[in-house]
């Protein structure tokens, strides 16, 4: 009998461990898949992107145009020295200009047959907005530095002898270790999380909707509100002495970004992005940096799941 007992316990360990090597077979195969079509999209689209005259403009040249003025105006033409962590914020600019690029980019697709070919290649809704979001990422960075570039150089030009990207940079790099890679850490999350929140409005609208006016035009709208009620194009003193802008600013995805950087470059500290705090009326919009982390994430998330939810592959839904 404890033969029998021995033997069906045995019988027992081998089937579980058969249906375990079976459903992690599945599982390596459906993640081999999901790798090689979401390969095969980047390769597709990254040719299709680099193609398309309109995204130069849309990525590239309007941020600069709009870095330029911004800062121009901030600074009175160079005369004034914007602070260290309002300089940085400058760098979150270039990604606004994902909104209009990939809404175009996606409008244009489901147009024409390009999406209809992807969908029959067997192609998923999420693998698809992967590749979108992970392209349109690495546009976002190569904007921000060509942006940033140009606009130290110009800002050489305006004043020579300070220059206040060179000095941000800087400020930058002092303090403690610590101190110093936070910051460089919370600039770069900043920049990742305007650059995947303005993909997360572009592929919503422009999945979500089939007219392309409409689609281009909500495009342009979106990007005058939120890149207005970020706290990039208006100083955030400004902002901060109207309490209803402030709370219909918190609506704004790319607002929690540009206070993410405005805490991690002033290692907290309010006097160097909100001077003189105490001798206005201002409503404070984050007391730490925590909440402008988590938010932004959360933004990003959500935006990337409601895309998955409502996106359409072409005008006939």
């Amino acid at each position: 009998m404890k033969k029998i007992k021995n033997s069906f316990i045995n019988w027992q360990l081998w089937l579980n461990k058969q249906i375990s090597n079976l459903k992690w077979k599945k599982m390596k195969s459906n993640s081999e898949n999901f790798i090689f079509f979401l390969r095969k999209n980047l390769w597709l689209l990254l040719s299709s992107v680099f193609k398309s005259l309109k995204i130069y403009i849309y990525v590239f040249i309007i941020p600069l145009v709009l870095l330029i003025v911004v800062f121009a105006y901030q600074s009175y033409g160079g005369v004034n020295q914007p602070l260290p962590p309002i300089v940085a914020g400058y760098l979150l600019i270039p990604g606004f200009g994902l909104i209009l690029g990939i809404n175009n980019l996606i409008s244009e697709w489901k147009a024409s047959i390009f999406l209809k070919r992807i969908n029959l290649l067997g192609t998923s809704k999420s693998q698809f907005l992967l590749s979108i979001w992970i392209v349109g990422y690495l546009l976002g960075l190569i904007s921000t530095i060509f942006c940033g570039a140009l606009v130290t150089l110009f800002a050489q030009a305006l004043n020579s002898t300070k220059n206040p990207f060179l000095e941000m940079f800087a400020f930058l790099s002092y303090g403690t270790t610590q101190e110093v890679v936070n910051a460089w850490l919370g600039l770069f999350l900043g920049i990742s999380t305007v650059i995947l929140s303005s993909i997360g409005l572009a592929t919503l609208i422009a999945g979500a909707f089939r007219n392309i006016a409409l689609i281009q035009s909500l495009g342009i709208l979106v990007i005058i509100v939120t890149f207005v009620f970020s706290d990039l194009f208006l100083n955030p003193v400004m902002l901060a002495s109207v309490k209803p802008l402030i709370i219909f600013s918190y609506f704004v995805p790319q607002k929690y970004g540009a206070w993410t950087v405005f805490y991690a470059v002033s290692a907290g500290n309010l006097d160097y992005f909100l001077p003189n705090p105490g001798s206005k009326q201002i409503t404070i919009s984050f007391l730490s940096i925590t909440w402008p982390i988590i938010n932004s994430l959360l933004y990003c998330l959500g935006l990337f799941l409601l895309s998955l939810i409502t996106f359409k592959w072409n005008n006939r839904g």
